[in-house]
């Protein structure tokens, strides 16, 4: 797939996204005045697409290239695009099989990583929804002006912490003698340390700053 029909492919989402939501935006729900009619059509549209541009170019994009590039042959870059350059299931057949031509027994060590891997991303998903939309909730349905903001602010103040320190606070926190391990055994409830970041606990706080640091370590 070229880079000319991803972004052919992306500009027809944008509009789609665009057209559907004002649409929908006009017919009105509950008599309250809709967002394009509140913040007018240039600015809504702007403000839309805007979003609809950043998480296409950030997420949907690098995804499908992604995908695409897992149908290929891994070749050096001067034979990108060339005859060599079609599309192939064997790297599919590598990661079930462990080989591109014996099928005979199954390639476990990299399945269970895949498989680990999903499980803890669909985990993940369910955890952050169970989080985030009850939050969500109380801003939009809930929440005075004055708590919102401050709602806002708790919400934006961590991604002002660099993802290094971040990583290092984190690291500090789950370690054998950090404050989890500390506070687990003041309840009674450890006899001894656990290792939070060697095991799977630490990916499901912090993935790929936990992962950097104990790397460096």
């Amino acid at each position: 797939m070229s880079n000319l029909a991803i972004t052919f492919m992306a500009t027809l989402v944008v509009l789609a996204i665009f057209f559907s939501l004002y649409r929908f935006d006009r017919n009105g729900q509950d008599g309250e005045i809709g967002f394009f009619r509140r913040n007018g059509v240039l600015v809504g549209g702007y403000l839309v697409l805007a979003v609809a541009f950043w998480v296409i170019l950030t997420i949907v994009m690098p995804m499908v290239y992604m995908v695409d590039l897992s149908f290929h042959h891994k070749l050096p870059p001067s034979k990108v695009g060339g005859p060599e350059d079609v599309y192939t299931l064997d790297n599919y057949r590598k990661l079930i099989f462990g080989s591109t031509t014996d099928t005979s027994s199954l390639n476990w060590l990299h399945l269970r990583s895949f498989l680990m891997t999903i499980g803890i991303s669909i985990l993940l998903t369910l955890l952050t929804f169970a989080i985030c939309y009850p939050v969500s909730y109380y801003m939009a349905q809930s929440a005075t002006s004055q708590k919102l903001r401050i709602v806002l602010l708790l919400l934006i103040i961590p991604y002002w912490v660099n993802d290094i320190l971040r990583a290092f606070a984190f690291r500090i926190m789950l370690a054998e003698n950090g404050f989890m391990n500390n506070l687990l055994d003041w309840l009674g409830l450890i006899n001894a340390p656990i290792d939070f970041l060697g095991a799977n606990a630490a990916l499901y706080i912090e993935p790929a700053p936990l992962k950097w640091s104990t790397h460096e370590a």
